[in-house]
């Protein structure tokens, strides 16, 4: 049987679940289904009693098997009409935005809805593309609130955009907002603190210190996080194999499995083996043109390679 990339659960879900409430008891989580949609995933998650983050009508129709519309959270900023009428027809009424542009889509698709306006808080990584495709400026949150008011639709909190590096800053710059919204007349009373990425432990209770302290710059708000990568990615390890070899001045690895992947950052991208040996200077190509330059034991076709930590949910899981 030919060799198929595959991934091994280790299922550390329910571990950092209880990490995630020891840390931070009062942020509500709703689960972001693009990391990780599978069957055994979202039973676990389904367990542990949490809402879903979703970001298009495949996600809704799966987070509504599994839960009622009030638990939901229609995520993308950017939504075409069949979804909005979708979201409105099932009863989704939580909704994010970040535009004046996403108004005019929502008063004529879905007018009864509450809204989080996104911001771009200044503490995004200059590395994390979804910082430059989603997201408002400080400086743009007075005029699409103004907006949103004249069109009498419900801005009820504010979302901070995916992966900042420092927490506090980023519920400072929530708290700016929410300042803003009160000179309007507009009451927040949801802020969401957006996707945990920090794998190790010690950092995550470091982010989340960071957190509880950002959470003391309100009252009567509720916090939730539209979280995805901090449970599933260390809960695989994705396996892949070598199909061909050449050798030139280099030794050339060619793999059955893509090396560009929303699951890798490819600055920190580690590749291991379980093949002993001494080291050579080695180039590996998944299906793609990207290559890797990496030090490995000398490897034959078949031989199997790995990477901790991953949560590609396309591949075959075993």
């Amino acid at each position: 049987m030919e060799l198929q990339p595959h991934c091994v659960v280790n299922y550390r879900i329910k571990e950092l679940y209880r990490l995630w409430k020891e840390q931070l008891p009062y942020v509500d989580i709703y689960y972001k289904l693009s990391y990780n949609s599978t069957n055994n995933v979202l039973k676990i998650m389904n367990d542990l009693n949490v809402g879903y983050s979703c970001s298009s009508i495949q996600e809704m129709d799966d987070a509504l098997s599994l839960t009622e519309p009030e638990n939901i959270i229609f995520s993308n900023p950017c939504k075409m009409i069949s979804h909005l009428n979708y979201a409105n027809d099932k009863g989704i009424c939580l909704l994010v935005f970040d535009s004046e542009c996403e108004l005019d889509k929502i008063k004529k698709c879905h007018p009864y809805c509450s809204l989080l306006l996104k911001i771009n808080t200044k503490t995004n990584t200059k590395t994390n593309y979804l910082s430059k495709k989603y997201g408002c400026s400080l400086e743009q949150v007075s005029s699409i609130l103004v907006k949103a008011k004249s069109l009498n639709l419900n801005v009820i909190g504010f979302s901070v955009n995916t992966h900042c590096i420092q927490y506090y800053e980023a519920l400072n710059d929530c708290r700016s907002a929410t300042d803003i919204a009160n000179q309007l007349s507009i009451p927040i009373t949801i802020i969401d603190i957006g996707d945990f990425s920090s794998l190790n432990k010690n950092n995550f209770k470091k982010n989340a210190l960071e957190v509880r302290e950002g959470m003391e710059l309100f009252e009567n708000v509720r916090f939730i996080s539209d979280v995805g990568r901090f449970f599933v990615e260390s809960s695989y390890t994705l396996y892949f194999h070598v199909i061909c070899k050449k050798m030139k001045e280099n030794r050339i690895y060619y793999v059955n499995h893509s090396l560009t992947h929303k699951t890798f950052d490819n600055d920190c991208l580690i590749i291991r083996t379980d093949v002993k040996g001494e080291l050579f200077k080695s180039i590996i190509y998944g299906t793609t043109t990207v290559m890797i330059e990496i030090m490995l034991p000398e490897l034959n076709v078949g031989d199997k390679l790995y990477i901790e930590n991953n949560y590609d949910y396309k591949i075959r899981q075993v």
